[in-house]
C-alpha cells in the first residue's frame, strides 16, 4: 500500500491523507466527500461513506456496532436521493 504523507494514529488507523485502497480522502479520521459535482451522481467511496470513521490495521472502526454504520450509510444515501 502506498502511504505518501498520510498521518496514522493508534493501531495504524489513517487519520489524515488519502486511503488508496478505497480511493477516498480522510480528515480527522473520517472519510470526506469526493467533491465531484452532484450532477455526476458518482458512487465514490468518499461520497457514500462521508463522515464515517476510518478503520485501524485490524479492520475495526471506532464504532463497535457494524450494523449501525451500515444503517447510517443507507439513510444518508436515501436522504441524498430525497427519499
Amino acid at each position: 500500500m502506498r502511504t505518501s504523507n498520510n498521518e496514522y494514529g493508534e493501531n495504524g488507523r489513517l487519520m489524515n491523507g488519502y486511503d488508496y485502497d478505497r480511493q477516498a480522502w480522510v480528515e480527522n479520521g473520517r472519510y470526506v466527500c469526493c467533491g465531484h459535482p452532484e450532477t455526476m451522481q458518482c458512487r465514490c467511496y468518499g461520497r457514500l461513506h462521508e463522515g464515517e470513521e476510518t478503520v485501524n490495521n485490524k479492520g475495526m472502526t471506532g464504532v463497535s456496532n457494524a450494523s449501525l454504520i451500515i444503517a447510517t450509510s443507507w439513510a444518508r444515501q436515501a436522504a441524498r436521493r430525497g427519499k
